[in-house]
Order: structure tokens, then sequence, then C-alpha cells
């Protein structure tokens, strides 16, 4: 669980929106956003991770779900993206330490 700001570029109705969020969890392919307002599924836009100024093209994968502290939105990057975080993840094959 990685707490990120990072904006989102996205154009619904022909307008240019750019909407700020947050990270809930991160990983090579995308992340679980917390956002103040909804996107529907299937929307493309691009995603900036704030403390980089990077930015990916990704689109939302499944339906956002309410919570009390905003909507949970689920991402996909277009491609995965292993250092657009710029965390380390394990590799696939660890195991923890008994």
């Amino acid at each position: 669980m990685v707490r990120t700001p990072v904006t989102l570029y996205v154009r619904i109705a022909n307008q240019e929106l750019t909407i700020g969020a947050d990270t809930v969890a991160v990983n090579d392919h995308g992340a679980m956003l917390l956002c103040s307002r909804t996107l529907p599924e299937g929307t493309r836009m691009e995603i900036q991770n704030d403390s980089t100024r990077e930015r990916l093209p990704c689109r939302v994968t499944r339906t956002p779900r309410d919570t009390p502290e905003g909507c949970l939105i689920p991402i996909e990057f277009d491609t995965p993206s292993p250092g657009f975080w710029h965390i380390s993840f394990p590799p696939p094959n660890w195991k923890p330490v008994d």
C-alpha cells in the first residue's frame, strides 16, 4: 500500500479535465486510485506521477467503488512499466523467511 499523489488527464464529453488523486496500491501494471470523483470503466487517460512528473497512458479497468473517503478507481497502464513508481518490487519467486 503506497500513497502517492497523481494527476489524471482525461477527456470527457469533449472537455479536457485535470483531476487530482492519490494511489492506494501500486504495481508494475497500474494502481488503485482514491479520487474525489468517479470515472467510468474503460475511460482512457494519462496518469502523472506527481513526484517525478512522468506520464503514462492508462485506462479504468473496472467500475469504481464508492467509499466514505472517495472513489476507488482501478487503472492499468497500456504497457507494464516497472520503473514508473520508482519502487523496487520483490521478484515473482520471492518468499518470506519463516
